[in-house]
């Protein structure tokens, strides 16, 4: 299943490692560490146009992506076709 993470980006399910509240993160060294070792080129992503924009970090098997979708929805989106 694909799940919707705004600016017209499908991510299939299968996939996500972990979803992140941005806001939790961003001010967090020890979370910031983690996501620099998850590869240069991942965190400084090309989705992550604007930091006011951003909510969540959702981590793929792939790449990281940065939407402005709130971490509860993209649950909920998760959550909605697993039940």
């Amino acid at each position: 299943m694909f799940i919707h993470i705004g600016k017209n980006i499908m991510v299939n399910s299968k996939e996500i490692i972990m979803i992140l509240d941005y806001l939790k993160v961003k001010d967090s060294s020890l979370s910031q560490g983690f996501l620099e070792s998850l590869g240069q080129q991942k965190w400084n992503d090309e989705n992550n146009d604007n930091d006011e924009e951003t909510n969540t970090i959702i981590v793929t098997e792939k790449k990281t992506y940065f939407s402005s979708i709130a971490p509860s929805t993209i649950e909920k989106r998760i959550k909605k076709f697993l039940y």
